[in-house]
């Protein structure tokens, strides 16, 4: 596994793989106006990415992304939060 500073280029892949874990682990938890807050604020993270108020990580197995997260990608492991359960790969179809 690679793991680097996402690139702009990889934005709306980062954005699709996010929305589809929130929207298969995390949404069902959430009412509908929590739903539509967390959407409104992935609708800012482009901006504040491009402006460099977001630093976001990507991992990537074989040139696919298959996590994304924000601070010290040492962190996620030590929290665990990269786990296999939460990634692409749990997703897709």
């Amino acid at each position: 596994m690679q793991i680097r500073p996402l690139l702009s280029a990889q934005m709306e892949q980062c954005l699709s793989l996010v929305r589809g874990v929130f929207d298969r682990f995390e949404a069902p938890d959430y009412s509908r106006e929590g739903i539509a807050s967390f959407y409104a604020f992935l609708d800012s993270v482009p901006g504040q990415f491009s402006s460099g108020a977001f630093k976001i990580w990507a991992a990537l197995r074989e040139d696919r992304l298959v996590f994304t997260g924000r601070g010290s990608p040492a962190r996620w492991f030590k929290r665990r939060r990269l786990s296999p359960g939460k990634t692409d790969k749990s997703i897709s179809p």
